[in-house]
């Protein structure tokens, strides 16, 4: 679950617990998750223009840092990445910003 933080909390829904919170290592907030159905990595989309992907077997540090307003030609420095996606396949990835503009890798 993400939100106005800087953590993911993390619930285990077949024995009914929370699990130690996920810190972020660069995002202020977290407005939006999305797994791969293909492979166990959690991607958070950010409010600082950033998307970070962990592997969530070991979610000590991110596998990677998507700095997607910048990638997009600058854009708005206050733009927030507020929505992500990966494909069916697990094989493409998408993020949208508060500007409207839609990335895809």
């Amino acid at each position: 679950v993400g939100g106005s933080s800087s953590e993911v909390v993390r619930l285990d829904l077949e024995g009914g617990a929370f699990l130690a919170p996920m810190p972020m290592q660069r995002l202020e907030e977290v407005n939006a998750l999305s797994v791969n159905p293909a492979m166990p990595v959690l991607s958070c989309a950010g409010s600082n223009g950033l998307v970070e992907s962990y592997d969530l077997r070991e979610s000590s540090k991110p596998l990677r840092s998507l700095k997607v307003v910048e990638a997009m030609g600058g854009g708005q420095t206050e733009e927030q990445v507020t929505c992500c996606a990966y494909s069916k396949s697990g094989m493409q990835f998408a993020a949208g910003t508060s500007g409207g503009l839609i990335r895809v890798y």
